[in-house]
């Protein structure tokens, strides 16, 4: 004798999982060079649905945003840029914990699959790094930024 009614002996499940990835849906446009919102001619912020251009503002704010420095964000947000040129370490050691510093900022971002291609380069005074930003949703765009 069962405790289930005649004809429930078969249960059957169905699970379904969706292996969503996270894309951006709208965001203000700001502009880093002049470091304020981007607005109209009625002075409304902007805003924008461009998975690219929401992507690429993600990538700036992380690179300008110092790693526990603000209490808003969490432990994951930002870089440690800063404290690797504070250190004056030789250069090979520079340009090799730059590049990870680098990569380990911006993948730990839902948005952000992977970053590749990275390379360091030393001019007068400054020293930019460019990479490729390959996006969760499958963009990938190249994007340079002077890092000291």
């Amino acid at each position: 004798m069962s405790i289930l009614p005649l004809g429930a002996t078969e249960i059957q499940s169905v699970v379904t999982v969706k292996n969503s990835v996270p894309t951006p849906k709208k965001t203000f446009l700001f502009d880093f060079e002049k470091n304020e919102f981007v607005v109209d001619t009625m002075n409304n912020v902007i805003t924008t649905t461009d998975n690219e251009t929401i992507i690429r503002g993600v990538v700036e704010k992380i690179l300008n945003d110092t790693r526990y420095r603000y209490a808003i964000y969490d432990r994951t947000w930002g870089n440690e840029i800063p404290d690797l040129i504070a250190q004056d370490d030789m250069y090979e050691v520079f340009e090799a914990e730059l590049k990870r510093l680098l990569r380990e900022a911006l993948v730990s971002h839902p948005y952000i699959k992977d970053v590749t291609n990275i390379e360091v380069q030393q001019t007068s005074g400054a020293v930019y790094a460019s990479f490729l930003v390959e996006a969760s949703n499958g963009i990938i765009f190249p994007y340079k930024k002077e890092v000291a």
